[in-house]
Formats: C-alpha cells, sequence, structure tokens
C-alpha cells in the first residue's frame, strides 16, 4: 500500500550516512556511566539517576573513574591529591532503589549502594573477607557503601558479564539513537565473534569493534533499522576469507567489502605551524610495518578495501585537492567521556560550515550535505542505490524540518528530524 505524505514545505534529503561509528559501544553505554569529570556528590548522583531512567529495573549499573578529573589535576600541578569522594548510601539509594550499583574511583576503592551490598550478603554483622574491607559506621555498624580490595571484588564477581540479550538491549536503545538521528547507514568498525578473544582484540580501540553476531542476531529478529558497512579487521582478512565473507557481498541489511586498521599519528610532510622541532607520528598500531604492508597487499588481492584509520582537519584543501569528504561522527566517542558522543548530523554540517578554527577550511551546506550522503555511498559502491534522491535507488530518507540550504548556517542547528525513512518505510516521525 502506497502512503502519501505531505510534506508542508519541508525539506526531503537521502538519508544520512555515518562512516565511522563504533555500534557496539554505543549499546554498551546502556549500562555505563563514566564519571572521570564528575567533580562532587551531586554530579555523581545525577549521573547515576540519569543511567536508572534508561537501564531497565535490576540490571546493574557500573562506572569507574569516580574522581580521576580531580585526582590527575593535582597530580599534573604537584599537588596532594583530594580526599577519595564519598556517596552517602541513603542518597545513592534514592537515586535508583531498583538497579544495583558498582561504583570504581580512581583510588581503587568501590562505592555500592544497598541493593547491590544485599545482594553479596553483607550485613551489619558480617565480617570482611579476607584480604577485603566494608567501611562502616561507627554509630551503627552499618556498611557505608564504601568496599575495599576482596569485598569490591566479590561484588564485581556478582555482576553478569555481557551477553548476547544484554547487548540487545543496549542494541536498541543505540538503534532508536540513530532513527531519530536520520541516519539510514553506518560504517561501522566490526569483527568476527571468534576473533574477540584474541590478544589483538585485548585493547581499546580492537575492543570497540562490534561483534557481527550482534548485527546479525538484530536482523534474524527483525529489529535492525539501519543498513552497516562492516569494517572487519585489516590484520584477520584470512580469517574474513575463511568464513565465507566476500568483498561488496550482502547479507540483508549487512554489507562488507572494506577492512580496518590504524596507521597514523597525524604525521605531516612538515612541521606543525605551533611546533617547528615536530611534524607528527607515524605509528602503525599493534603490527610493524612490513606486516601491515603485507596485510594490505593480501586483502586488496582479495578484492577488499583497506580502510586506514588517519587524522586530518584540512577539509577544504581535501577537498580542492579533488579528495571525496565523508563526514562522521566516531559515535559513541570514548567511555572516558562524561556520556557519549552524539551522532548529531546535522550539528556536523553546522560545525563544517562554521568552524572557527582555521576558518578557510569551511565547507559550504552543499558540500557538507554531500559528505553525509552522497560521498559515503561511493566509499561503499553504493552509488547506484543510495546517496541521492533518485528513481531506482533505495527509499533512505529523511525530512527535515527546514531547508537547510537556504537557511542561515546559524539557524541548521535548530533543524529537527521530523521523518526517517529505510526502504519506503517510515522508522521514526
Amino acid at each position: 500500500m502506497t502512503e502519501v505524505i505531505d510534506l508542508r514545505g519541508r525539506l526531503l534529503i537521502p538519508g544520512f550516512i555515518d562512516a565511522h561509528t563504533h555500534f557496539g559501544n554505543a549499546a554498551a553505554w546502556l549500562f555505563r556511566i563514566s564519571l572521570y569529570e564528575v567533580h562532587g556528590e551531586r554530579e555523581a548522583l545525577e549521573a547515576v539517576a540519569s543511567a536508572a531512567r534508561r537501564i531497565p529495573e535490576g540490571l546493574w549499573i557500573s562506572g569507574g573513574d569516580l574522581g580521576a578529573a580531580s585526582a590527575w589535576a593535582a597530580d599534573a600541578e604537584g599537588r596532594p591529591r583530594p580526599d577519595p569522594m564519598r556517596l552517602d548510601i541513603r542518597a545513592l539509594d534514592a537515586a535508583t532503589p531498583a538497579h544495583p550499583v558498582l561504583l570504581r574511583r580512581v583510588d581503587g576503592a568501590y562505592i555500592a549502594n544497598s541493593l547491590a551490598l544485599a545482594r553479596a550478603r553483607t550485613t551489619p554483622g558480617e565480617p570482611d573477607p579476607r584480604g577485603g574491607r566494608i567501611e562502616r559506621d561507627p554509630a551503627t555498624g552499618e556498611p557505608t557503601g564504601v568496599v575495599h580490595g576482596r569485598a569490591a571484588e566479590q561484588l564485581v564477581d556478582l555482576m553478569p558479564p555481557s551477553n548476547l540479550e544484554l547487548q540487545i538491549a543496549g542494541a536498541r536503545v543505540a538503534l532508536e539513537d540513530l532513527r531519530r538521528a536520520g541516519i539510514t547507514t553506518i560504517h561501522d568498525v566490526a569483527r568476527l565473534e571468534e576473533a574477540s578473544s584474541r590478544r589483538l582484540f585485548h585493547t581499546h580501540v580492537e575492543r570497540s569493534a562490534t561483534d557481527l553476531e550482534l548485527f546479525r542476531e538484530l536482523q534474524r529478529r527483525g529489529e535492525l533499522t539501519v543498513r552497516v558497512y562492516a569494517f572487519l579487521t585489516l590484520s584477520l582478512w584470512r580469517e574474513v576469507l575463511a568464513a565465507g565473507i566476500r568483498p561488496r557481498s550482502d547479507e540483508g541489511l549487512i554489507r562488507f567489502g572494506a577492512l580496518k586498521a590504524f596507521i597514523d599519528g597525524f604525521l605531516m610532510d612538515e612541521p606543525y605551524a605551533d611546533d617547528p622541532d615536530y611534524s607528527g607520528s607515524f605509528t602503525f598500531r599493534f603490527v610493524d610495518e612490513r606486516t601491515m604492508a603485507a596485510d594490505i597487499a593480501g586483502a586488496d588481492a582479495a578484492g577488499f578495501d583497506p580502510v586506514i584509520h588517519t587524522t586530518a582537519f584540512a577539509w577544504r584543501s581535501l577537498l580542492d585537492a579533488g579528495a571525496r569528504l565523508d563526514i562522521v561522527s566516531d559515535w559513541p566517542g570514548s567511555f572516558n567521556e562524561r556520556r557519549p558522543t552524539p551522532l548529531a548530523p546535522l550539528e556536523n554540517i553546522a560545525l563544517a560550515v562554521m568552524r572557527g578554527w582555521h576558518p578557510e577550511q569551511r565547507l559550504t551546506v552543499e558540500e557538507a550535505l554531500i559528505a553525509y550522503t552522497v560521498n559515503p555511498a561511493f566509499a561503499s559502491y553504493e552509488e547506484d542505490r543510495k546517496g541521492t534522491i533518485t528513481e531506482g535507488k533505495l527509499a533512505d530518507l529523511v525530512v527535515l524540518s527546514q531547508d537547510i540550504l537556504s537557511v542561515p548556517p546559524e539557524s541548521i542547528r535548530a533543524t529537527q528530524v521530523d521523518m526517517t525513512i529505510l526502504g519506503g518505510r517510515v522508522i521514526h516521525r
């Protein structure tokens, strides 16, 4: 059945394509709070309460680095560290009575709420475990929530390991974020499930790859509402082939064709303008130059595109030199931040158009829009089916509340995504 939608003067554009995401990390944010920049009890309690509003009741809320910013600032300035932050257990209980909470302080101690302590059967008369200590109110003997050593480890041991069902729960929230942002395709840093236990994946960067099984399971359940161009790991190109994955092949909404690696610490031909003795670094992460070159050659011979992560900001210069630019988010950013880096394609377009740092590198609105639609479609060899509104292409579309091509640039940020359409089906309105 055909649905006719009256846009009432609003702007219809191709669906946004975010060409650098970490979907698995975004799903994991559902259960995490970062306390690195929290400077006081009130901020910490607000962070816990905010997490409680998005996490199903009964599931654990965890977070780390409480008090880290203040402690590390003191270290840098040669001052004594401030006393470790304390949270009133009654206030912590009030922030979320339905979730066990376990927060790690920068000094290595943990803070738990009463529900977490109850699950560990920690009572006023319970002796401290060997190698651990439970801080108690001297007047009542009641636990204060601060635990050390083995007492903390016992609580950590109670937390269930991540499993597919927990990942699915987080993924549902992440998918809603994508729909609201008008993003219909992501180019996501992914990995084969069987690779996750390898030593290569014990670093922060490689752990940020999404297990391919998560996308496959979402699709099997009919819950995947974004197209995925999966960047598998370059150094595992042989395993990718052995798994039967071929370049530019599709599994429903999941597409393959690129393999990801990291290479560059912002290396320049000439010294930095503000540091005449430094030209950047050439950093082959986790492998040497010869191995990297061999992996690139092998992947290329097999038909895969090596996607090499570097750093550059000279957008106008790159565009004028003939490069195809993709504007990306790196969503959701680092777990060291207080909140996820937003997808925010309209915010990013506004930044590209109005950037204050080296304003000579600004883009036009049309160029920025192309970098969010046409160019990333070309990057995945899909310019024949997405990226523009053309007869015969996939109906991946977005309705914006105003015409960003005609409003003043400073008004772009206020634009709303009124509707997101994937394959002709309205998935957000």
